[in-house]
């Protein structure tokens, strides 16, 4: 077994004395220069040491929590406070108090999967990506695997595949699925490109509507869904848009973390009928 080790060495060097009795708190400027290196040089060799002490950890599969424990269950809260309390608000705030948007009522579709919806300038939205697995008749969609390229890219029914975790992305629907809108809870429909486009305008132009739709929090500190820095990300309407990727035309997947990607009732052309998006359920009242 090889054991990595990493040894930190420190050196002050003062002239004179320096005598203390209890507590030592030091405010103000430091003014030696070679003390201030001193402690920029152990400030890096701190941040190594903590790099390499994860490295090690994640090799051994474990994890550290946020309190620096191995194998720990601390987690930071939506405020990014370790152990808090503060959570996301129905309209995804974190410690709001829901007045910050106007929801709807919660839909529920036909395998009895639970959806918060919200109003956007009159228009009723789904706030949560699709998760059924059957038409709202109740025939079932075919799943195909997600390694199973070949079978995705020469499909010509409805189907769905999963990348990742369907509680937080949803599943991934091809072209086929949105036909008569059957794969909506019944009576909501696939939005209109003439719905996502007054839907832009309505939240400033294609330059920060994407901000205000988006989920708050990154992976990368474990307070939401998209990979650092999730620009613009205000959530402000209570949309909830999570990155859920996509699967291309040939079968593979990716942005998971990056990307939304979402259907349109129009047409499309068929080299495009096999791409998939993964929230599709919208409605209008």
């Amino acid at each position: 077994m090889r054991i990595l080790t990493t040894i930190l060495c420190m050196s002050f060097v003062f002239s004179g004395e320096l005598e203390v009795e209890g507590d030592l708190k030091v405010t103000g400027t430091i003014e030696n220069d070679s003390l201030q290196q001193v402690i920029a040089d152990l400030q890096s060799q701190i941040s190594f040491l903590e790099s390499q002490i994860n490295y090690m950890v994640s090799q051994l599969g474990y994890s550290v929590d946020c309190n620096g424990v191995v194998g720990g269950s601390s987690q930071l809260d939506c405020a990014g406070v370790c152990d808090g309390l503060s959570v996301y608000d129905g309209c995804g705030i974190c410690g709001g108090d829901e007045s910050s948007c106007d929801l709807g009522p919660v839909l529920v579709d036909i395998d009895g999967n639970e959806y918060p919806t919200v109003y956007i300038d009159g228009t009723l939205w789904m706030a949560r990506n699709l998760m059924t697995t059957h038409y709202n008749n109740g025939a079932e969609i075919p799943q195909i695997i997600e390694y199973n390229s070949y079978e995705w890219e020469n499909a010509s029914f409805g189907a769905y595949s999963q990348y990742s975790n369907p509680e937080i992305y949803g599943w991934l629907y091809n072209w086929f699925t949105t036909e008569d809108d059957q794969v909506c809870p019944e009576g909501w429909h696939i939005p209109t490109l003439d719905e996502w486009e007054n839907l832009i305008e309505y939240l400033g132009g294609e330059s920060i509507a994407g901000g205000k739709l988006k989920s708050l929090g990154t992976i990368n500190d474990s307070t939401g869904f998209w990979y650092s820095p999730n620009t613009g990300a205000t959530n402000e309407v209570g949309f909830f848009a999570n990155p859920g990727g996509y699967r291309n035309i040939e079968g593979n997947s990716g942005y998971l973390g990056i990307h939304a990607f979402f259907w349109i009732s129009e047409s499309v052309n068929s080299t495009s009928s096999n791409a998939s998006r993964s929230r599709v359920g919208i409605g209008v009242e």
